[in-house]
């Protein structure tokens, strides 16, 4: 009887544990496109765009908006943007290329970066996510911990 109860608290502690990391819904690409056209001047010249997802981005992932070949270029002053950690501009003082990452769940702009010739480097790491870690960690310590003590530590007592 005691060791039905075990497992039943063993199964409903791996339930819970799976059920607090709930799937999270993806923006569409049409609107990843729109929210980096936001960060563009009203007047977008004539470009290509090419949008496709990328998993290494940020914690979800992220659709990456390139806006290739302006015609004519934007300008710096005409971006509006400011150089920190996110936003990297090339030398130039007009771009051809603009590229913005929008992360795939929360639609929030992770980076933007203009330049005239092609992207060198990769994307930005994703941070490691240390409590989920953390979190399954302590529960294979849980239930390692349970096992020992229904299968070996008990019988010994007994």
């Amino acid at each position: 009887m005691k060791v039905r109860k075990g497992i039943t608290v063993l199964v409903l502690g791996m339930v819970l544990l799976l059920g607090a990391c709930p799937g999270q819904q993806m923006i569409a690409k049409d609107e990843a496109m729109a929210i980096a056209s936001h960060n563009l001047p009203p007047l977008i010249p004539e470009c290509t765009i090419t949008t496709k997802l990328v998993p290494g981005i940020g914690l979800h992932g992220a659709w990456q908006v390139i806006f290739d070949n302006l015609n004519p270029p934007v300008t710096r002053d005409a971006l509006g943007w400011q150089e920190s950690h996110d936003v990297l501009l090339g030398p130039e003082d007009s771009y051809k290329t603009v590229l913005i990452n929008v992360d795939a769940v929360t639609g929030h702009i992770l980076t933007k970066m203009a330049t005239n010739g092609p992207f060198l480097g990769g994307p930005i790491a994703a941070p490691t996510n240390w409590g989920l870690i953390g979190g399954l960690i302590g529960a294979a310590i849980v239930v390692i911990g349970l096992l020992v003590y229904f299968l070996w530590w008990r019988r010994l007592s007994v």
